[in-house]
């Protein structure tokens, strides 16, 4: 069993996951702005929203895994 914890790393690792929640919640966050923008009255209009979605891929402000 391994006595010595080293702190600073955990520090450190749990500096990276939250980092990465954060950014996930963002990109979450820009998600729903993006469908609320595309909403009428009853549905949501998926042209509208497809075309948005490729707009921010082509700025750069959404991160994919995967380029178009």
């Amino acid at each position: 069993m391994k006595s010595d914890i080293d702190y600073e790393q955990l520090y450190y690792d749990t500096l990276y996951e939250n980092r990465k929640l954060k950014n996930k919640i963002s990109e979450l966050e820009i998600e729903l702005q993006d469908l609320n923008i595309c909403r009428t009255k009853r549905n949501i209009d998926l042209q509208k929203y497809i075309m948005l979605q490729i707009e921010r891929r082509k700025d750069g402000k959404t991160s994919t895994k995967k380029k178009i």
